[in-house]
């Protein structure tokens, strides 16, 4: 049987509630520089106060010109909750894509903030790491880094080229206490994932975009539009290409497809290495490409785990399935993604689960 006769097809838009409504920003204002250095080579600030990408870093209020954004299927973090930022170099724009990866102009300047929850009683929230990305301004090329907060949450110090540990000391809703080893990646990890494949910029892209924000002055608009108002793209997007562009889905989102949840979250975990040109390019786990063209379902794989008949997915079959058990696994050389993930995304694995279950049996 040719697997294109009984897959499903994947809805990968949604329609927009409205073209009209408020935007989240009024203005695009100039970035005005920062002490990160333009190309790889260059000397780094030690300490995150010292790059001028916050004009408060206790506060963590951002220097004029980032702009604040979200992604609809973030990548998992062990649990951490994180904030975002880009700047683009004045005068510059974004080349607009519908599906793929957008053309970042070099010099672009990407943050990421991580803080975790330590106590659930108290909801008390621990400052971790926050991780600078930069488009080399040379190109093409990127470096990336790391500033590890101070347990006193008014400073990060630049967390060493060889990356380093920390154990978390954490606490549940009935007090029990436990703990948790976080993982403070080097500045080779982030090449890791970070690839020419990837185009270096992972998340950023149309489907992650294509929804709602909620911004600092407490406005919720339409991020793309917003962005489109502010000029950042070089064309104008028009509310119809937003309509109809792909559009991802959180895996925990219960009003969506079971597909496009689990897709995007393949997508969001996966695809910087599952995809063509990357170092796992025998599957293709990009959101826009056709389940049936992924690889995924009886495809081949390149460790069975000691599973007998074992294929990416096995439709029905969620054993035998070694996406879900590279899901499931706290193994260091089994666990999928090896970098950035220690624990177990448990609501993930059991949306996988049932994806699976639901997927027709193949003779």
């Amino acid at each position: 049987m040719r697997l294109r006769r009984w897959l499903p097809v994947l809805l990968l838009t949604v329609p927009l509630v409205a073209a009209s409504g408020p935007f989240g920003m009024t203005g695009r204002v100039p970035f005005a520089g920062c002490a990160m250095p333009p190309v790889v080579t260059g000397p780094l600030p030690e300490r995150l106060s010292q790059t001028g990408l916050f004009s408060d870093v206790a506060t963590l209020t951002p220097a004029p010109g980032l702009v604040p954004y979200d992604m609809i299927s973030p990548l998992w973090s062990d649990g951490a909750n994180k904030r975002r930022w880009v700047a683009l170099p004045t005068g510059t724009t974004i080349g607009f894509s519908p599906t793929g990866e957008y053309q970042w102009p070099q010099g672009t300047l990407f943050i990421k903030h991580f803080e975790r929850e330590v106590d659930a009683a108290s909801h008390r929230v621990q400052r971790l790491e926050t991780r600078v990305l930069v488009l080399d301004a040379a190109g093409p090329g990127t470096y990336g880094v790391t500033y590890r907060w101070r347990p006193d949450g008014q400073d990060a110090d630049l967390v060493a080229a060889d990356g380093a540990e920390e154990v978390l000391a954490l606490r549940d809703a009935g007090g029990a206490a436990g703990t948790q080893t976080w993982s403070y990646p080097s500045r080779e990890n982030c090449l890791t994932c970070h690839t020419p494949a990837a185009a270096y910029v992972l998340g950023p892209k149309t489907a992650q975009l294509n929804g709602t924000f909620t911004y600092p002055d407490g406005t919720t608009a339409h991020q793309l539009r917003t962005w489109n108002h502010l000029g950042l793209f070089n064309r104008k997007v028009e509310d119809a290409d937003l309509a109809s562009a792909p559009t991802m889905a959180a895996i925990d989102d219960p009003q969506a497809d079971l597909t496009r949840r689990v897709r995007s979250y393949l997508d969001a975990n996966c695809a910087s290495c599952h995809r063509p040109e990357g170092v796992g390019s025998d599957l293709d786990l990009r959101f826009t490409t056709p389940l049936e063209a992924t690889g995924l379902i009886g495809g081949l794989v390149r460790n069975d785990m000691g599973i007998d008949g074992a294929a990416p997915i096995v439709p029905g079959d969620v054993a035998r399935s070694v996406v879900h058990y590279r899901m499931r696994s706290t193994v260091p050389e089994e666990r999928m993604p090896q970098i950035g993930r220690a624990l177990v995304d448990q609501p993930a694995v059991d949306a996988v689960a049932a994806w699976i279950a639901q997927l027709p049996k193949t003779p």
